[in-house]
């Protein structure tokens, strides 16, 4: 592992492991617009591995698209390169990237958003450091256990369910998204090490490869019936209605960007099913939409009711 500074660590309470708090070259800017130039270019120059992570904002938006991705390369440092309304520059770093092995932690998470910006790992390209974590028996796989057991380093994770589509992004989560690519290529070199020993570097291969050409999931056939779980519907007109309620939550959701369980919980579509409105103030008067503001779905919501409930 490269050396901290003692501006950049403090100790923790247990003396054998040090605290990272502070990225060591200082809090990168937000790479976007012109400065891609400039970043691109430094990128080329460095060398070796490239240290990979993606953040998206699960949870908050309806996109499971890429809002950040944080690249770190010996000469380079680290790099936070925004990819909304920056596409023009993903064919350039596609290509700085080709030939590059890239360090990613829990790498099937991140790939497809990475490949939906045409940007892939090459055969033989990827190192996976969770995957490799696994084949060494580690009991701890997260990236943080394997600092600390690895590296002797504790990295904070306070931000993991931050909203990375915010702009400007803060000072503190420019800083935790540096750090979680700051230290990759000294965990993959321990890794590395630990695999040869164990003779398991063929079988580490072996999966990185599987997982870097893995094909995207396949979208769950029916979604709607998450609704159902643990719920007793027992009509077809019941089901029909949860699907119908599901699916215009889904469009609103779509067309504001935002998580659909944020529009409307599960739990909440499914009490509205059981409520069986009868008319658009019936809906507006159900339980699931008389707080937080949501009183704006009432009229698409009664739309997707009409077809399914009884007028008698």
């Amino acid at each position: 592992c490269e050396v901290m500074t003692s501006s950049s660590i403090r100790w923790s309470e247990d003396p054998t492991l040090v605290h990272v708090d502070t990225p060591r070259e200082g809090i990168p800017p937000l790479t976007t617009g012109p400065a891609y130039r400039p970043a691109l270019a430094r990128l080329r120059r460095g060398s070796g591995p490239v240290a990979v992570d993606v953040e998206r904002a699960m949870g908050i938006r309806y996109s499971a698209r890429a809002y950040l991705i944080q690249l770190r390369r010996e000469g380079s440092g680290t790099l936070l390169c925004d990819p909304v309304g920056n596409e023009e520059y993903y064919p350039e770093l596609a290509a700085i990237l080709g030939d590059a092995v890239w360090i990613l932690h829990a790498a099937d998470q991140d790939l497809p958003s990475l490949g939906d910006l045409g940007l892939r790992p090459g055969p033989g390209k990827l190192f996976d450091t969770e995957v490799a974590a696994l084949l060494l028996g580690d009991e701890r796989i997260s990236l943080q256990a394997q600092l600390a057991e690895n590296l002797g380093l504790l990295l904070a994770k306070e931000h993991s369910q931050a909203d990375w589509s915010e702009r400007p992004l803060a000072d503190e989560l420019r800083s935790y998204a540096a750090l979680d690519v700051e230290l990759l290529a000294p965990l993959r070199h321990v890794q590395l090490e630990r695999l040869e020993r164990a003779g398991r570097l063929e079988w580490a291969a072996q999966e990185f490869e599987e997982i870097r050409t893995r094909p995207p999931k396949a979208a769950p056939a029916e979604p709607w019936r998450r609704a159902t779980h643990r719920q007793d519907f027992s009509s077809r007109r019941d089901l029909a209605l949860v699907r119908a309620l599901w699916q215009a939550r889904d469009r609103i959701a779509q067309t504001t960007d935002t998580a659909p369980d944020l529009v409307l919980s599960r739990a909440d579509i499914a009490a509205l099913a059981r409520r069986r409105p009868r008319s658009l103030a019936d809906v507006r008067t159900a339980r699931p939409l008389r707080s937080g503001g949501k009183q704006y779905l009432a009229p698409a919501l009664w739309q997707a009711c009409l077809l399914y409930t009884s007028p008698s």
